[in-house]
């Protein structure tokens, strides 16, 4: 790209700012950011970066059973532990994981990601899942009155996140461009 900047003046007349850019790479530089931020191209970014990425934090999650995001889950109660064991499964660890369907569903489920009039929009957990699995999801998000469960959050994301994410975006619309 080739930009001449010319500055130009004495104390008498001012100053002044001249640049000069050859316009077909300013073309090729605009045409780029508008590909990279149309709907199909925010929909390949959030597929190819975003996606990925919230599925790693999700595993984390449940690999250390709490996070910055979610805090440290709370241990399961004694009678869940005994119910746990009578079905063959480890009574206190890992929670949140007793036959690993709503972790693999979590974790090995591509998000939804739709293009839309305003660019794009992902999904996580795609709607489409088992409805046992997804009543499992929404209990640990949130808990339980009945039976009486704590809520030990599964999904989340935090201000480190959005930083990664947002600097993430800027690496994805840049690149190719220089």
């Amino acid at each position: 790209m080739a930009i001449e900047i010319c500055i130009r003046g004495d104390l008498m007349t001012g100053y002044y700012v001249q640049i000069d850019a050859d316009a077909s790479e300013v073309t090729k530089v605009i045409q780029h950011l508008q590909d990279k931020l149309s709907p199909t191209g925010l929909s390949v970014f959030l597929n190819t970066m975003v996606d990925p990425y919230i599925r790693n934090r999700i595993d984390q999650r449940f690999g250390s059973e709490g996070d910055d995001v979610s805090g440290a889950w709370h241990p399961l109660e004694q009678a869940t532990q005994q119910i746990r064991a009578a079905y063959g499964y480890p009574p206190d660890h890992p929670i949140n994981v007793r036959t690993g369907k709503m972790r693999s569903f979590l974790v090995h489920t591509q998000s939804d990601v739709q293009p839309n009039g305003m660019g794009a929009t992902l999904t996580h957990p795609p709607l489409t899942g088992d409805p046992i699995t997804l009543k499992k999801i929404k209990t640990a998000q949130t808990g339980s009155s009945s039976p009486a469960t704590p809520a030990r959050p599964v999904i989340g994301l935090n201000q480190n996140d959005d930083l990664f994410i947002t600097s993430e975006l800027v690496v994805y619309l840049t690149e190719g461009m220089i």
